[in-house]
């Protein structure tokens, strides 16, 4: 089992904002020195988890964050994100390999029938993407911040406007959904007004269905600062 040992956040130029180590929950049987780089005399005295977890939950609320498989991260921490403000390289599709069957590799398109996209190590994308090299024996959480953010930065404007895009779908298929919705809660109305029994229970159902349609229309997604995230596990 694995412990939250070490947090770093960096804000969109890659300037660090949060490099902290965490006392973790319970004994610590292997620090993983080679790999995490988190020694025994790092973690004394350091902040309790609840601390770090509450520190970096408000930093990040209502920001864009960037990294990669966040969701190993989120876990970690034990705490949640809006999907729609997260920015993942490990699930972004262009930074993604097609896998075929048989183990074989194809560029991301045409997708093969049967092949599934397969996401790639932080490592390996650095070095393709950015030309830097990354994790030779001590990972550093800094460095592992700022390469999934600048992968994020040069893959910017593509990965935004695909974004838009579906959020406009999105927006396309609520306004039809919720035209045929008030178009029901109208027929209702009118059989109600020419004497036809409906449920009360019916009606009420439908108007709040409506209202529902309606604040999903009305809510609009925020611009804000993005924050490279990298929460070291160990």
């Amino acid at each position: 089992k694995s412990a939250l040992a070490r947090v770093v956040v960096v804000n969109y130029y890659g300037n660090v904002l949060v490099d902290t180590f965490c006392t973790p929950k319970g004994r610590v049987t292997d620090y993983r020195t080679r790999v995490s780089g988190v020694r025994p005399q790092d973690l004394r005295g350091a902040p309790q988890f609840e601390q770090v977890q509450q520190r970096v939950a408000t930093l990040l609320k209502g920001k864009v964050v960037v990294g990669h498989a966040l969701k190993n991260d989120f876990k970690a921490l034990h705490v949640g994100h809006p999907k729609q403000d997260i920015r993942d390289t490990a699930r972004y599709a262009p930074l993604r390999k097609l896998e075929l069957p048989g183990n074989g590799a194809a560029s991301v398109s045409p997708p093969a029938v049967h092949a599934r996209f397969k996401s790639r190590a932080l490592k390996e994308l650095a070095a393709e993407h950015l030309g830097l090299e990354i994790q030779h024996g001590e990972h550093s959480p800094v460095e592992d911040a700022r390469a999934a953010l600048y992968l994020y930065h040069k893959h910017k404007v593509e990965w935004e406007r695909d974004l838009l895009q579906v959020s406009r779908n999105s927006k396309e298929k609520r306004k039809r959904k919720g035209a045929a919705g008030q178009d029901t809660v109208l027929g209702e109305k009118f059989k109600e007004s020419a004497g036809v029994q409906i449920s009360e229970r019916k009606l009420k159902h439908l108007e709040r269905k409506e209202e529902r349609v309606a604040a999903a229309e009305k809510k609009e997604t925020e611009e804000s600062n993005g924050y490279g995230l990298d929460l070291f596990v160990s």
